[in-house]
């Protein structure tokens, strides 16, 4: 009975630790946001820049997505949109520390909330209102009032409002995860079917449409360079992507350059962005598998899991350099959290198998 109390002191000792590491954490972050971002690099808040210009020239050019991210904060007005960030930053960090199990649980989930941190949460622009969505849908996704449908259905909605208002690619994001969970039920002869479709689909695609989707790569690395941006993680379409076999030979060839960058670059900085990305994969590959999901929490988690990846698989169309899509991917790292947080089933478990091993 002594070392059970023992057990559960320091249990309790760890999460009030945790809570403090979380409460410091949050701290330095507003600190750093409110006092320290002038010393940020300049191509960390160059588009948070470009939002910026459109706020307070009022443009309302719903067509450009930094206009209509400008439109967004509007609604709260320009003199607060630091608070809003800093608010979404604070929640952000709050919710990816929260139910931690232990220190070392706090650790694993803070290697992949800092890069997010750092990245995107230091300035107002389009991944704020990415991660202000995140954070509605874990919320919805750790808390028991609201079901798997449930959670499929507010997905929907943020993804779309979000798709026809800012980003449209988010609706191919949207579509790929429904897709994949269909997938995921079918038989491994129906899925090379549906497979094989699918790249037929593409292959026979009007060559506008294959244009439209992958040449932004392109268009932005030559914006890039004529204000003479030193930018050496540029990736560029091998051939002109007007025929399905060009576009599937620049997508895997962008999909392994965005996966092993140390391929090309050669650098520290690829090196540590091929090592986080490749957490993050296997991170969500590991939510995809194993036997079909049972219960809710599990199907939510699987649903997170599909998120991620469908994120992964889009962004490989277009994005057009390393960094980009390293900043991209991580303003979604939030889904990763309910991934790395025991269900309460396994917990309630493991407690039964300690006292069981004590007495």
């Amino acid at each position: 009975m002594r070392a059970a109390r023992l057990d559960r002191d320091w249990v309790l000792a760890e999460r009030g630790l945790a809570t403090v590491a979380s409460l410091v954490l949050s701290l330095l972050y507003l600190v750093i946001y409110f006092f320290g971002r002038d010393a940020l690099p300049e191509k960390w808040v160059t588009d948070s820049n470009k939002m910026l210009e459109f706020l307070v020239s009022g443009s309302t050019d719903l067509d450009d997505s930094f206009a209509a991210t400008a439109k967004v904060f509007s609604l709260f007005g320009a003199a607060y949109v630091n608070v809003v960030t800093a608010t979404v930053g604070v929640a952000y960090l709050a919710l990816a520390s929260s139910r931690v199990a232990s220190l070392r649980d706090l650790a694993t989930r803070w290697l992949f909330v800092l890069p997010c941190m750092l990245l995107n949460l230091l300035s107002p622009g389009k991944e704020t209102v990415v991660i202000a969505m995140s954070i509605v849908l874990v919320m919805g996704g750790m808390s028991r009032g609201v079901s798997f449908r449930g959670l499929v259905v507010m997905t929907v909605l943020l993804y779309g409002c979000y798709a026809l208002f800012i980003r449209n690619y988010y609706a191919m994001i949207l579509v790929l995860a429904l897709g994949l969970r269909v997938a995921a039920r079918l038989t491994p002869a129906w899925r090379a079917i549906v497979l094989a479709c699918v790249l037929g689909a593409i292959l026979v695609a009007p060559s506008e449409i294959l244009y439209i989707l992958q040449s932004p790569r392109d268009i932005s690395n030559n914006y890039a360079l004529s204000i003479g941006s030193d930018n050496r993680t540029m990736i560029w379409n091998l051939y002109p992507p007007s025929s399905g076999v060009n576009f599937l030979v620049n997508y895997l060839y962008a999909a392994v350059m965005f996966v092993l960058p140390v391929i090309s670059f050669r650098a520290p900085v690829d090196l540590a962005m091929m090592l986080m990305h490749a957490a993050i994969l296997r991170v969500a590959l590991r939510g995809l598998s194993g036997t079909p999901a049972m219960s809710g929490d599990e199907r939510k988690r699987r649903w997170f899991a599909t998120l991620v990846v469908a994120h992964i698989l889009v962004q490989f169309i277009f994005e057009p350099d390393l960094g980009s899509y390293v900043r991209h991917l991580t303003s979604v790292s939030l889904f990763l959290i309910p991934l790395l947080t025991t269900l309460p089933a396994k917990q309630d478990e493991a407690r039964r198998h300690m006292r069981g091993a004590i007495q």
